[in-house]
């Protein structure tokens, strides 16, 4: 509401005085208007007629006292991750392939450092002796003192002996003895080698190399990592099995596999062995259900896949039984199981997921437990 102040002089019209009197009694009004235009003669509109009562704006007033507060707003939604808003931009892949992506390249190899000083040139060598030789020379110390007399050596053999080999007999002269060797060759064997304790030769030697069982062979070319061998069954040609073998790990043609994953295996001696791999920091990956490459399991087309087919693991790394084991992310979390099918089921590998495999997304950091174990195989004729 406004109010209106008014000072009255004695300049003032009477009937003037009378109006803002009756306005300062009853208030600003239409009637008090229509009373002015008649009696003092104005012609302003009604608003006009109004603002001339408005007085000088007041004083400032004292400040209120402190009102109190008010009640805690909600709290307000979280705020989106990096990795969030990289997939709301267009990043496809999970959060550790995305973490995988911020790692930079490498650096440009530093520049080489100054050759250092040789011993010579520390010890101001051309200034103190003059040549290389001279201060080699001047390092040499003085000669030490003779060294205590050492213990009296043994008596030695008054006569030279000789061994002497007469057919399968050895003998040591002087009544030294003999020694009746086994006189049976064994068939096959090079040149030079007329019994069955250890023959050499070239390539593996089943149906090749006819020897008693406990004899030895060294391949000399170590055919398919395999160096030496031994005659355990029969008196034939056959029964040979490696003593002493390595193929080394070979690269396995594998399927559904993510990028760059891989697959090795190596048979050392009777163990075989299994390495995943090929993703960053050693991770294993395959590829979304549905995706290329992927080989779907029948057995539970949403949740098993193959890596290695029916009859796919090689010959000569077979299993005699299935095996399992499991499979992580790179947290140690359950992702399921590895089924490695022995004889009786097919020579495969396959993963066994708890979870239907995605169809929207790759898995790319698994982690497989050590897959591990003996085989009867014979040695393998050719290495994938």
């Amino acid at each position: 509401m406004t109010e209106y102040v008014f000072t009255l002089t004695d300049k003032t019209p009477a009937a003037e005085i009378d109006v803002k009197e009756t306005v300062i009694a009853q208030g600003a009004g239409q009637d008090l208007y229509d009373r002015a235009k008649k009696e003092l003669g104005y012609t302003g509109t009604f608003e006009e007629f109004l603002a001339t009562f408005k007085g000088e704006r007041g004083a400032v007033g004292a400040t209120g006292a402190k009102g109190d507060t008010g009640e805690r707003g909600q709290d307000g939604e979280s705020g989106k991750s990096a990795y969030e808003i990289a997939v709301l931009n267009g990043y496809v892949g999970n959060e550790e392939q995305w973490l995988a992506s911020l790692k930079g390249r490498d650096g440009s190899p530093g520049l080489d450092g100054r050759n250092g000083l040789s011993a010579y040139e520390l010890a101001d060598g051309e200034l103190l002796f003059g040549t290389v030789g001279k201060w080699l020379e001047s390092l040499k110390g003085a000669k030490g003192d003779t060294g205590p007399k050492g213990a009296d050596g043994r008596d030695g053999v008054g006569i030279p002996q000789k061994l002497t080999l007469s057919g399968n007999t050895l003998t040591l002269s002087d009544g030294g003895g003999s020694v009746t060797l086994p006189s049976q060759a064994a068939t096959n064997a090079p040149t030079g080698q007329p019994n069955e304790y250890e023959i050499h030769g070239t390539g593996m030697p089943n149906g090749k190399v006819t020897a008693p069982v406990g004899t030895t062979y060294v391949d000399t070319a170590a055919t398919n990592g395999a160096l030496k061998w031994i005659k355990r069954t029969g008196a034939d040609n056959q029964g040979w099995e490696v003593l002493t073998g390595d193929t080394g790990w070979r690269t396995l043609t594998i399927a559904s596999k993510l990028g760059a994953s891989y697959l090795k295996v190596r048979r050392k001696n009777d163990t075989v062995m299994y390495q995943f791999g090929g993703l960053s920091w050693g991770w294993f990956g395959i590829v979304r259900r549905g995706g290329p490459g992927y080989s779907i399991q029948p057995s539970d087309r949403e949740r098993n896949v193959f890596i290695l087919g029916l009859q796919q693991i090689p010959q000569g790394f077979r299993s005699e039984f299935s095996l399992i084991g499991g499979i992580y992310n790179d947290k140690g979390t359950p992702y399921g199981t590895w089924y490695l099918g022995g004889a009786g089921d097919s020579n495969m590998l396959r993963f066994q997921f708890t979870d239907p495999v995605p169809t929207d997304r790759d898995i790319g950091d698994i982690r497989v437990s050590s897959i591990l174990y003996l085989t009867n195989d014979p040695w393998p004729t050719r290495l994938p």
